[in-house]
This record gives structure tokens, C-alpha cells and sequence, in this order.
């Protein structure tokens, strides 16, 4: 059987696809600590059903097991301790909590970047939302390089 073969059988397999991939579309301030990266993004790939987003959260648009991957591009200076991100999930629609999270440290003022990656099974999509997270010791830029990408990788 032939590789192209083989890719038609696993997507006609497939009740639905879905991947879609967002971009900051302006770099962010953020300050000391853990924030909501409440920002405005531009959607820059689509196959499927896109995530919508509201005031920093995020709505699946079917109950499903998803993988996101979340790049977070930053500058701090002065230099800060720590600097990093989460990705939270609720599946109350009210209580969040880290599915994912990461930190680098630097003495200098540097740029930086963290990349993180999380599973997350969706039974509700009323209840289950994800918000994602800006972590630094100082105050930090957070570039407009800043990305998202959820795929839908199959049933609950």
C-alpha cells in the first residue's frame, strides 16, 4: 500500500479534523507574576472548526481529545529571575488549573521563548475552556511571535 494510500485511510477514518493555529497579532505587555494572556489574536491556519476566543478564554467547538501546543515569545529587561507560561483548563467554568507550565531563568535582560504542550480531553464544551498564561519576575513584552496550535486528535 502506498504512503498516499495510507493518509486517505487514516483521514477518511476520521469523523471530523480539525487543527487550527493562532497568532498574537501585536506584542503584549505583561507585568510581574502570573497573567492572563488576554489578548487579541489573529487566526493564521485553519482545517475544520475553529476554537473561538472571549476575553482571554478559549471555547472548543466539540467535545473531543485535543492536543495544544502554545509558544510564548518574550523580552524582559531589566533581567528577571524567571520567566515562562501556563496553560489552564477549567472543567467547571470557573475553578482553572495548570494542565502545562514551564520557566527558563536568566541574569541578563534577554529575549526568550517557552514552549509548552498539553492533552486535553473535552466533555463539555460549555464547562471545559482553556486560558493561557504569561509568568515572569519582572515586567516583560510578549511578542507578537507569540502562537497557539489545537488539534483535534479524536473522540473522548
Amino acid at each position: 500500500m502506498s504512503q498516499t494510500q495510507v493518509e486517505r485511510l487514516f483521514i477518511a477514518g476520521k469523523k471530523r479534523l480539525m487543527a487550527n493555529r493562532w497568532k498574537l497579532n501585536a506584542n503584549y505587555s505583561a507585568s510581574t507574576g502570573s497573567e492572563l494572556l488576554n489578548a487579541t489574536f489573529d487566526q493564521t491556519e485553519l482545517v475544520g472548526t475553529a476554537m473561538t476566543v472571549s476575553s482571554g478564554t478559549w471555547t472548543f467547538p466539540f467535545t473531543g481529545k485535543f492536543y495544544i501546543s502554545y509558544h510564548v515569545v518574550g523580552a524582559s529587561s531589566p533581567a528577571a529571575a524567571y520567566r515562562g507560561g501556563e496553560i489552564k483548563l477549567t472543567t467547571d467554568n470557573s475553578s482553572y488549573s495548570n494542565v502545562a507550565s514551564g520557566y527558563t531563568s536568566s541574569t541578563s535582560s534577554t529575549y526568550w521563548i517557552m514552549s509548552l504542550q498539553a492533552f486535553v480531553d473535552v466533555t463539555n464544551t460549555s464547562n471545559d475552556k482553556l486560558r493561557f498564561h504569561v509568568e515572569n519576575a519582572g515586567n516583560c513584552t510578549v511578542s507578537n511571535q507569540t502562537n497557539i496550535l489545537f488539534e483535534y486528535m479524536g473522540d473522548t
